[in-house]
């Protein structure tokens, strides 16, 4: 089948839903966080159990996330004896048709493993950090980082990690700015 698109419409003769925006821009745009300003969608360890993520933008399967202002967002009580990660996600959620911030806990363990991202026709996530919640933990330390992959998409479908500031790479030539590993401390 021929597809063509977009023209303006005459008496109605031309409709176009969001689906077939989010499949042009889909074309174009992979998933990932946007990288203008450098600190976008970052999180920021606070008081308690509290993270601060930064404003930013996203893409996600064609649609489009933007959080402009900083989102504050709570992690679950600690467990008295085991420790888990949480991971902080961009949710892309086509059966309640939005784009939201969220966390994701894993079952505490002596070993804990990060959730898995839902990546499927229904939900698909992005992972801006993963927290490691110590047994009994009441606070968070941002001062233990883990090195993982965080994508920014740009035009061309081309995601790739995200530029390191001088001082970063003299810092640690291993560590990627927007995704990192919150300890808790108790």
């Amino acid at each position: 089948m021929e597809k063509s698109s977009f023209f303006n419409s005459v008496s109605h003769d031309r409709t176009y839903k969001a689906e077939d925006w989010a499949e042009y821009f889909g074309s174009f745009i992979g998933n990932g966080v946007f990288p203008v300003p450098s600190s976008g969608l970052q999180c920021v360890a606070q008081t308690g159990m509290t993270v601060k993520i930064q404003a930013g933008k996203a893409w996600i399967n064609g649609y489009f996330y933007y959080n402009t202002s900083e989102l504050l967002v709570t992690l679950k009580t600690a467990d008295g004896v085991l420790q888990r990660i949480d991971r902080i996600v961009i949710r892309w959620d086509l059966s309640e048709r939005k784009i939201t911030a969220a966390v994701k806990s894993s079952t505490p363990s002596a070993v804990p493993a990060a959730p898995e991202l839902q990546r499927d026709a229904d939900a698909y996530e992005i992972a801006i950090a993963d927290v490691l919640v110590g047994a009994g933990a009441t606070a968070i330390e941002q001062s233990n980082k883990k090195d993982q992959e965080t994508w920014v998409c740009t035009a061309q479908k081309s995601c790739f990690p995200p530029p390191k500031s001088k001082k970063s790479q003299k810092n640690d030539d291993s560590m990627q700015r927007n995704r990192l590993f919150i300890r808790l401390i108790s």
